[in-house]
């Protein structure tokens, strides 16, 4: 989702301290949690929380691609994202709507 400030030693943090279980959690972190982390100021923890909330504002072949799923990358994801239009659209989709080429 390409999210200033979220390298791996973070992630590995967040990850180890339960504050992170999937990709949906980084979206529900507070600053005091980040703060309270190894390596984190408040102004650091501040940048992550406000760089973790414009990512929602991305794309959509952003997130499709960001998501990592075997063999969708940048292109697939595009053409995912201009044919179905929105996430509930594609969530939505049979296998066959997916299959077609």
């Amino acid at each position: 989702m390409d999210i200033e400030g979220l390298g791996w030693s973070l992630v590995d943090q967040l990850v180890e301290t339960k504050l992170v279980r999937d990709v949906a959690d980084l979206y529900a972190l507070t600053v005091e949690q980040l703060a309270g982390l190894e390596r984190m100021a408040e102004k650091s923890a501040t940048n992550v929380v406000t760089a973790i909330a414009a990512s929602k504002d991305r794309e959509l072949w952003r997130l499709l691609h960001g998501l990592g799923i075997t063999h969708v990358g940048e292109e697939a994801a595009r053409k995912l994202a201009a044919h179905f239009g929105s996430l509930d659209k594609l969530a939505g989709a049979s296998v066959e709507e997916l299959d077609k080429p």
